[in-house]
């Protein structure tokens, strides 16, 4: 099986060292980027056979993965006609399926949604498909996805949730991680020793969570002792609005997301 990659981003990155790392010999990466020097020194790191263009990479892949910026999808699918019929992996952010369906008609086509964390192989990932796109192709695709986290099927209707929590949420966390350390910082602590401790206490937790299948109310109950202290930062943060922050954080980003989503362009 031949994959192209199409624009090499630090996400079509992570899942050309995720694919080269699970060892998975059936498979021949090519990939073409507008930037020829990016694509040759990944080439030599990845073992990706570096194409001289949109049309040859097209003409050499059985799937396309399409990991171009937005602005970049017209002028790049113009010059990738010949991929369609081919199985499509997208990673252009904020174009549905039926955009994609534009420029590809007949097409399987999979719309893709990580997160940053696919660099150290920690993302979780959405995918969406068309209707075209077999049970064998799902897991084609499943498969690639593996070398940069979990991932799991949603319908494309919650793609624009599923970008906030699984995109957005990275960046509320690093801010809360350092917000904590900054607090320790003032109190006396080297900040790097308290972004550390702030860090594998969130991996904690998270695992907690993941593993336990208890609310995350009941397991932040069982961190509250009477009159400790965890209770007492608990209702500062509910005196200071924490909730609600998130809440309308969350809510921004759909809306950003969903008044993005446009499929406006012209063939």
């Amino acid at each position: 099986m031949k994959i192209g990659f199409v624009g090499i981003g630090s996400v079509a990155l992570a899942i050309i060292k995720g694919i080269n790392c699970r060892g998975t010999a059936d498979l021949k990466l090519f990939g073409y980027d507008l930037h020829r020097e990016r694509a040759e020194t990944l080439a030599e790191l990845c073992g990706l056979k570096v194409c001289g263009s949109f049309e040859e990479t097209a003409e050499n892949s059985d799937v396309l993965v399409l990991a171009v910026m937005p602005g970049e999808l017209a002028f790049a699918a113009e010059r990738l006609k010949k991929a369609d019929g081919k199985l499509i992996i997208s990673l252009v952010e904020g174009k549905r399926l039926a955009s994609m369906e534009k420029w590809f008609p007949n097409s399987a086509v999979a719309r893709i949604i990580p997160n940053i964390n696919a660099k150290v192989s920690a993302s979780v990932t959405g995918m969406c498909f068309n209707d075209k796109v077999t049970e064998e192709q799902k897991l084609f695709v499943a498969k690639i996805l593996e070398g940069i986290g979990t991932y799991m099927e949603t319908e494309e209707r919650f793609a624009g949730i599923f970008g906030c929590i699984g995109s957005a949420v990275p960046a509320f966390t690093y801010i809360y991680i350092n917000a904590v350390a900054e607090a320790a910082l003032k109190n006396g602590m080297p900040k790097q020793t308290a972004l550390e401790i702030a860090a594998q206490s969130v991996l904690g937790s998270a695992e907690m969570l993941l593993k336990s299948a208890v609310h995350p109310l009941a397991l932040a109950d069982q961190v509250c002792l009477p009159g400790g202290a965890a209770i007492e930062g608990v209702f500062m943060l509910h005196k200071l609005g924490f909730d609600h922050a998130v809440h309308e954080a969350v809510l921004a980003v759909i809306e950003k997301s969903l008044a993005a989503c446009t499929d406006d362009e012209s063939i």
